[in-house]
């Protein structure tokens, strides 16, 4: 059986009194993906930013996500 590959279109619809027009700046801080993705491609994207973090073993992965996330980051249980 052969597996297909599915990509999927989001269509979002904005209200009446949306500003759309063209910004010279992205509207928020931070990495932009289209300053570094420029002429990527979809797969190529997914494996840079999602796909690679499989390949990583389990000490690597504590420490790219510690970037993001520290020891006192407080959780809520769900039953509280």
């Amino acid at each position: 059986m052969m597996t297909q590959k599915r990509e999927l279109l989001v269509v979002v619809k904005r209200g009446v009194r949306a500003d759309v027009s063209e910004r010279t700046g992205p509207p928020f801080e931070g990495n932009d993906i289209r300053q570094w993705a420029d002429s990527m491609t979809w797969p190529e994207i997914r494996q840079k930013c999602i796909d690679f973090l499989s390949d990583l073993e389990d000490d690597e992965l504590d420490e790219y996500f510690s970037e993001y996330f520290s020891e006192s980051d407080t959780r809520v249980e769900i039953d509280e």
